[in-house]
């Protein structure tokens, strides 16, 4: 990365300061690519299938959550990068 610039900046722009509007979604976008990528998606999967994952307050088990998002993938990742994903309620423990 170039001195004086934040990832995700181009080259020219002006550098945003911590805190400004600009900044934090440079920062949201970086941590989103974060997490969506395949193989921390893939880790999380196990790791909630190796501990028995319950099913959620939709009833959904993690057989069927599988299917679900390979079928839902595209629309999924859109809202998530969009901003516009509403998780369901979580369920009291």
């Amino acid at each position: 990365m170039e001195s004086g610039t934040h990832q995700g900046v181009k080259r020219g722009e002006a550098s945003p300061e911590p805190g400004e509007p600009r900044y934090k979604k440079v920062l949201n976008e970086v941590i989103m690519e974060q997490i969506l990528q395949r193989e921390n998606l893939n880790a999380a999967y196990r790791a909630v299938k190796a501990n028995g994952g319950a099913p959620g307050v939709d009833g959904m088990s993690i057989g069927q959550l599988k299917e679900h998002v390979r079928k839902h993938w595209v629309n999924l990742e859109r809202k998530l990068r969009a901003g516009e994903y509403q998780p369901a309620a979580v369920r009291a423990g």
